[in-house]
């Protein structure tokens, strides 16, 4: 039988009981909140009346069946609902208001379940039309199919009470913690205190011009955490998962590339190679360098690497090769929508994003080369999004020569903390960031610090 022949997954019980417990009782009322929406019910009315329940204990007033045909009738809408005779039969046919949250999450099951029919069924026209790019719009049906299960009810409404007792919570961690990091670490000690790590839901910019070590500096914090057991994907629109892997392999033998790809290495080489192979294969480290450059498609990516490898960790190479929108003629435009969906990306799944970003060479044309803010502005809302701005400068220029040039990661923009640069050494042949020693003409300021990395693996 065709599927939209079929009943709708629902349950008329399950509704009624949600609504009957949040009637008689306060505490069931933030509970079913936190887990339903208003489009979550399908009985005709039911969102109505879930909607002005959440209304009047917002407002602080009490909640019954006299109060709640009261409000409805006031706005106009208890005849819609049923009248009178439907908000009595809500309380009067619930077991007990304890299991407010068993019956809630009833009615999510069901709801998700006519949410995937629905796109089912807008997509099974598109699917059949060869007229339309298959993998674009395959790509496209697995982000909405994703995205019932990101787009809960409780992250599109909760009370200012909600969030204060959160905060609470938050803020009472915090002082228990002391300096601990709150995100995922980046490897490097003096850059977590100023970033509190790489937090849920946002979006982290490592920015640069070339050959300064953004792809090396993100599979460090790659493979620090994936070495501490946190599953990370990594999405490379520039170079391949195997050229990736041998700069890995590189960093972990400590080894020079030249001497990985040309072979010519001796026993003690050898051994350090496997060594370094048996911990790169161990890694929950999962790389993808295949229809990278068109964001949903990514994002799709992103979305099933989530679900099925849990990862906790994206991170992308490189902003400027990634595009929303082959059609669209305004590059700056584009860029926009592009950082739209990751910062969608980031919130919906809950991890960090860390995209880089390459700076455009008008910054070498002028005599203060030190990245500023504004030398994003071609980058769309990519830098208004970002939650945190990380630039690696030289301050000494190239350093031709010089194994391991010293380098500054400046924490240009950071929304949660102090603005700040780290010292470090470069170590090209390797792709390795180390700790550098301080120098005493770095400035150091109350609101822009300076500090030595102090990472290992």
């Amino acid at each position: 039988m065709p599927i939209i022949e079929r009943t709708p997954p629902m349950s008329a019980e399950a509704e009624r009981c949600v609504l009957g417990s949040m009637v008689l009782s306060r505490d069931a009322i933030w509970t079913v909140a936190g887990i339903l929406a208003p489009s979550d019910f399908r009985y005709l009315g039911y969102n109505e009346i879930f909607e002005t329940i959440i209304s009047l204990s917002e407002r602080g007033d009490a909640v019954d069946d006299l109060t709640l045909s009261e409000e409805l009738k006031r706005v106009g809408k208890l005849d819609q609902v049923g009248g009178m005779e439907t908000i009595i039969g809500l309380w009067d046919t619930v077991p007990t208001p304890v299991h407010a949250e068993y019956y809630a999450k009833i009615v999510l099951e069901k709801s998700i379940r006519r949410r995937a029919i629905e796109t089912a069924v807008q997509y099974n026209g598109l699917l059949y039309d060869e007229e339309t790019d298959s993998e674009e719009t395959v790509s496209r049906f697995v982000a909405d199919l994703s995205s019932i299960f990101t787009d809960r009810a409780g992250g599109d409404m909760r009370s200012a009470q909600m969030l204060a007792d959160g905060l609470l919570s938050d803020i009472e961690t915090a002082q228990q913690q002391g300096n601990a990091i709150r995100g995922l670490p980046t490897g490097m000690e003096a850059v977590d205190r100023l970033l509190r790590g790489l937090s849920p839901k946002n979006v982290y910019m490592l920015a640069a011009r070339p050959q300064l070590g953004k792809s090396a500096l993100m599979l460090q914090i790659a493979e620090h955490n994936a070495s501490a057991g946190v599953p990370v994907v990594v999405f490379s629109a520039e170079m391949s998962a195997e050229q990736l892997a041998q700069r890995s392999m590189a960093r972990l033998s400590g080894l020079p590339i030249e001497r990985l790809t040309s072979g010519a290495m001796d026993d003690k080489d050898w051994s350090k190679t496997a060594a370094a192979s048996a911990q790169y294969s161990s890694l929950p480290l999962y790389i993808c360098d295949r229809s990278c450059s068109q964001v949903d498609k990514l994002c799709a990516k992103a979305r099933r690497y989530v679900g099925e490898k849990k990862a906790k960790l994206i991170c992308i190479d490189y902003a400027q090769l990634l595009y929303a929108n082959p059609k669209q003629t305004n590059r700056v435009q584009d860029l926009s929508d592009v950082s739209r969906k990751l910062l969608e990306l980031a919130s919906d799944l809950d991890v960090p994003v860390l995209l880089l970003s390459q700076l455009s060479r008008d910054i070498e044309k002028r005599s203060e080369r030190k990245p500023q803010l504004s030398d994003l502005r071609d980058c769309g809302s990519l830098e208004q999004d970002a939650f945190a701005v990380i630039f690696i400068w030289r301050p000494d220029g190239p350093q031709e020569g010089v194994d391991n040039p010293t380098c500054q990661l400046l924490v240009a923009k950071n929304r949660q903390g102090r603005s700040g640069f780290v010292n470090c050494r470069y170590n090209g042949p390797s792709f390795t960031f180390g700790v550098a020693e301080r120098r005493h003409e770095d400035p150091v300021t109350s609101h822009t610090g300076g500090d030595d990395v102090d990472w290992g693996d």
